[in-house]
């Protein structure tokens, strides 16, 4: 599409379906689980960059000098681990690392400064050229589907297994709070920076899917997106936000969802919103994430 509304088919050379597609200089790059990195630049003509049979990719992020993608090794299917794939060529040559950790990374992001990935076992990996990595568990039990960074901090979303869904913030990749999500939110999908927001999708929801949005990742407001539909990705260019979810469902919309700036408020109630248009009730679950009722 080159507006967002209208939209037509394109077939791609990937055996097991595609996982992210990402606007990279003027090419469009995705990865899929049948171990492909591909591109075009129309949506239309697709050229391989790399195939391999013992790697399933999730997602992938590029710096100035280097593309990293992530996602799973296969090699060993007894006991399968991440794999982290690194060019400096654009995407002819690649070079693999893999962390002492068990299950895959689904997302990776550039701040920057340096790669942030997360991932299985509440696994977060870090590295400045994306070669050299250093990685830590925010606990066993715990899943990071995927990270974004906000220009500030960097937020990623998850599960608790038991426990129900749950956010990640850091500032630097290294240090992280973890909270749940309160309960009222049953599973938060897909999460994309708008230049003044983190919005992503509640697809708990059958009868009115809902929007989230925070500033900073520590306070939440939220609003309906206006459909009964399975919503699970967001996107947005700052001007635009389109979602898309199950039976082909795309929504677009030019409003952008507001936010409630931080701090966090510790009584949780009244906080100011963004418009300065009085004031908000706010609930949380834990404490230290907020979310304005709508």
């Amino acid at each position: 599409s080159t507006d967002g509304e209208k939209w037509a088919r394109s077939s791609a050379p990937a055996s097991y379906g595609l996982w992210s597609v990402k606007w990279v200089d003027g090419v469009f790059w995705s990865v899929g689980r049948g171990g492909e990195v591909i591109t075009t630049t129309d949506g239309q003509t697709w050229e391989t960059l790399l195939r391999t049979d013992t790697k399933a990719f999730f997602d992938f992020a590029h710096s100035d000098s280097a593309v990293v993608v992530v996602g799973w090794d296969l090699e060993d299917l007894e006991n399968p681990g991440p794999a982290i794939g690194t060019s400096a060529d654009g995407g002819h040559e690649w070079a693999f690392q893999t962390l002492p950790f068990e299950g895959a990374l689904f997302g990776v992001e550039w701040t920057g400064e340096r790669f942030v990935a997360v991932g299985m076992s509440g696994m977060v990996a870090a590295s400045i050229d994306g070669f050299e990595w250093k990685a830590r568990s925010l606990g066993q039990e715990i899943v990071l589907d995927e990270v974004t960074w906000g220009g500030h901090s960097l937020v990623a979303i998850g599960g608790h297994y038991g426990v129900g869904p749950l956010f990640a913030v850091s500032r630097t990749g290294e240090d992280w709070e973890l909270m749940n999500f309160p309960d009222e939110l049953g599973g938060v999908d897909d999460l994309t920076w708008t230049g003044d927001c983190f919005v992503a999708v509640d697809r708990s929801r059958s009868h009115d899917q809902i929007l989230i949005a925070s500033a900073d990742g520590l306070v939440w407001s939220v609003e309906s997106s206006g459909t009964a539909l399975g919503l699970m990705t967001t996107a947005s260019d700052g001007q635009q936000l389109i979602a898309t979810g199950l039976r082909g469902a795309i929504v677009r919309r030019t409003e952008l969802p507001q936010c409630i700036p931080g701090p966090r408020n510790p009584t949780g109630r009244s906080l100011p919103t963004q418009s300065g248009k009085g004031t908000e009730d706010l609930l949380s679950a834990t404490g230290s994430i907020w979310v304005g009722l709508p």
